[in-house]
């Protein structure tokens, strides 16, 4: 499936010592964690004095006559980032609600991709409808220095009991995803890409249930339509990671046909069919050379329920992201140690790795010391996420791979060679007993490997505000 992992390339992956084959690795001790500095805490301090002075918000019921400001994200004015490694994020999810979020990390946002109804990818604008003070506030802590939210904690309470209940979370799939990305990746821009896979497809053609190539060809266009003009894009933004946290199966698409189409589904191999149209968009997003993907992996048995859930060698950057929960895992570096216990999902012959969430699956959802944390409704702080799912695991999975990427070859061009190499860092084979002798259980919160632990910005452990 892929190449086997050298002792060298694990020794360099870990940043240990060259210790040889065979000789238990020993990891580096983390770095101090930053603070902020005397200037940065009276800026804060200075920040939450001004909201709990906004008495319009804080007073009144109707707000409607307090100040607010609509406010257009221009990337070649407010993208800007002191620190970069210029290899960007892209996010394959949906993003029709913008969180008030992203305008923290306005700076952040390399490009923002919508697909037009003809299956273009083009470049569009998000915009925020916001009170004036939140927006001078949140933008104040958006320039190209990265701020970590823990660092904003003590502005988390004020925002929200401001401005709260005015302006909602916009906890919507899209922008967890992003949340749960951009605090363990301090260095590297984002992308957003909005699309909605076979929602935004030509109507007549998605409900007509005949299979002939004449009757599948509007859908395929559609699909070559957005593949090329992604593609372009991944070469524009640079995008060398890719996020993935979804899927298209016969059963989702059942479900789709039956809402768009007011009719009952046809046989599974007309779904299928229709579903496969969408190859050439998977290909780009799973194969492009230099790019790696996180995939949510999927819940399904055979290729006859999703083809593009399973390996194939058009898909050879991608790694499907699986899951499982344990507040402590006993699991070394490496994902050596007592497998037994450990309950991954989805099944097997979907995933290729499963990582630790470090939260319980049921309420109320505990957590042990190396939770998944993602960043609050306004990025003014991170907490360990509550259900656990592929879609939230997933860019835990990308996240892992970056961490790898810097400290085995950064600096260097993100190659086909060195994607293939690092993925083989992923799931290393170094556990006997285990299917192909690969460490497919790991448990990288616990041992600190994600950029932000590395340079300092976030403790390994997490600590309750």
């Amino acid at each position: 499936m892929r190449r086997r992992f050298e002792c060298g390339i694990l020794a360099g992956a870990l940043a240990l010592l060259p210790l040889g084959c065979g000789e238990t690795p020993r990891e580096p001790p983390p770095p101090l964690p930053r603070a902020p500095d005397a200037e940065l805490l009276e800026r804060i301090a200075a920040a939450a004095e001004r909201v709990r002075s906004d008495t319009c918000f804080r007073e009144r019921d109707d707000v409607s006559t307090c100040l607010w400001v609509a406010s257009t994200h221009a990337p070649a004015l407010d993208f800007a980032m002191t620190d970069s490694t210029g290899e960007a994020i892209l996010i394959a999810d949906d993003f029709r609600a913008v969180s008030p979020l992203m305008l923290r990390y306005r700076n952040r946002l390399q490009g923002v991709l919508r697909t037009t109804e003809d299956g273009t990818v083009a470049t569009t604008q998000v915009s925020w409808h916001v009170p004036l003070r939140f927006h001078e506030v949140m933008t104040s802590f958006s320039g190209p220095d990265f701020i970590p939210a823990e660092w904003l904690r003590s502005l988390r309470i004020p925002i929200s009991e401001t401005y709260g209940a005015h302006l909602g979370s916009g906890a919507t799939h899209g922008n967890f995803v992003f949340a749960l990305l951009v605090e363990a990746n301090p260095r590297q821009p984002i992308v957003l890409w909005d699309d909605h896979g076979f929602r935004d497809v030509p109507l007549g053609a998605f409900c007509d249930t005949a299979t002939t190539p004449e009757a599948l060809e509007p859908l395929r266009e559609h699909a070559r339509r957005k593949a090329d003009s992604l593609r372009a894009y991944l070469d524009t933004y640079n995008v060398r990671f890719i996020n993935y946290s979804r899927g298209t199966t016969v059963h989702t698409l059942r479900e789709l046909w039956e809402q768009r189409c007011h009719a009952p589904a046809p046989a599974d191999a007309v779904l299928l069919a229709k579903l496969e149209t969408e190859a050439p968009v998977l290909e780009v997003l799973f194969g492009s050379p230099g790019v790696f993907a996180a995939h949510a992996a999927g819940y399904v048995s055979s290729p006859e329920e999703s083809p593009f859930d399973f390996p194939s060698a058009r898909f050879s950057n991608r790694l499907r992201i699986g899951f499982f929960t344990a507040l402590e895992s006993g699991l070394d570096p490496m994902g050596r140690g007592s497998h037994e216990g450990l309950q991954g999902q989805p099944a097997s012959q979907a995933v290729d790795v499963y990582l630790n969430s470090g939260v319980e699956p049921v309420r109320p959802f505990a957590y042990g010391p190396t939770p998944l944390l993602h960043a609050s409704d306004f990025g003014l702080d991170v907490l360990p996420i509550t259900h656990t799912s592929t879609s939230w695991i997933a860019p835990l999975g990308l996240s892992r791979f970056i961490y790898l990427r810097e400290r085995l070859y950064g600096g260097q061009p993100l190659t086909n060679e060195r994607v293939a190499a690092l993925m083989d860092a992923m799931v290393p084979a170094a556990c006997e007993g285990q299917p192909e002798g690969r460490c497919r259980y790991q448990d990288p919160l616990r041992h600190g490997q994600t950029e932000a632990m590395r340079l300092g910005y976030r403790p390994v452990e997490y600590t309750v505000p």
